[in-house]
């Protein structure tokens, strides 16, 4: 057979004529993977739903350029317009099931947000540590789901207080923030419960090529006997693995 061209040329510019509605539509299929999955492939027999942001930089076209500013250190015409992606996809599958595109300065976090839509009763969040906060936690009970979160940097954790289920393995009490985040209405944040029980539990995570890291992981799922420390510290190796 004649050996095809190496030019990428045509087939750069076909992707390019690709609307952004148009390849949102394709991440429909990743809701008939999700359906075809087996028990057996199950995470504690639930489907985990991982959520993660990036960025991009865009061709600078007058188009991308106002709906996706460049950054306002570049000067105009030196830079390219950057758009940030918010994806949730199937750990089971590896398919996307969601994805929001906004401008590079809207925050990962009001993003995710507004994907939790996506998630069904019993499926589990999984994310890193910009999601372990209580209004997310709450958020995706809301969608009787359950979180496997990595503990917000900013909060405190003190292992000396709580219901002690084993070692590093904690049920505490978080209360309601004081501030109102600011992408909530004085409604939303009404409506938010004023404490929630979750389970805080710390353990070492060994990643090849990388020095062992202390991880403490904050979650709704309560029962220590289903979801046990080793469970949770291999979903949450598998959501450490998926980022490198």
């Amino acid at each position: 057979m004649k050996i095809p061209s190496s030019n990428t040329g045509g087939y750069t510019k076909a992707k390019q004529r690709l609307s952004e509605n148009f390849l949102k539509s394709y991440f429909k299929t990743g809701d008939n993977l999700e359906e075809k999955s087996q028990l057996q492939d199950l995470w504690c027999g639930r489907h985990v739903k991982m959520m993660d942001g990036s960025s991009v930089l865009m061709p600078d076209t007058p188009a991308n350029q106002s709906c996706y500013p460049q950054h306002s250190n570049q000067s105009p015409g030196c830079g390219f317009p950057i758009a940030k992606l918010v994806v949730m996809f199937s750990l089971v599958t590896g398919a996307a099931m969601g994805v929001l595109i906004e401008a590079f300065n809207t925050s990962e976090i009001v993003m995710a947000r507004q994907m939790y839509y996506l998630l069904s009763p019993q499926d589990v969040a999984l994310a890193d540590r910009a999601f372990g906060t209580y209004v997310d936690l709450v958020l995706v009970k809301a969608r009787l789901a359950d979180a496997v979160f990595r503990c917000h940097h900013s909060r405190k954790i003190d292992f000396q207080r709580g219901k002690r289920l084993s070692e590093n393995d904690y049920l505490v009490t978080w209360y309601k923030p004081k501030t109102r985040p600011r992408h909530m209405s004085a409604v939303e944040f009404n409506c938010l419960p004023n404490s929630l029980i979750v389970r805080q539990v710390r353990f070492q995570v060994a990643e090849s090529g990388f020095r062992t890291k202390e991880i403490i992981v904050v979650t709704t799922l309560l029962d220590d006997k289903i979801y046990t420390k080793q469970k949770i510290s291999t979903v949450i190796s598998l959501e450490m693995a998926s980022r490198n």
